[in-house]
């Protein structure tokens, strides 16, 4: 039986610049509510 092409393959040199650009939008995305303003986190803004 033959093994399956993997779904993911190992990440490239070529791929940081991506890898860091989406990083960066998910943290700025998660530190932002619903609303667009800074979420509050213990009481203080981030």
């Amino acid at each position: 039986m033959e093994e399956p092409t993997p779904a993911v393959r190992p990440a490239r040199p070529d791929d940081l610049p991506r890898l860091v650009e989406l990083i960066h939008e998910h943290i700025a995305y998660d530190r932002l509510g619903a609303n667009g303003l800074p979420k509050r986190r213990y009481g203080w803004p981030v």
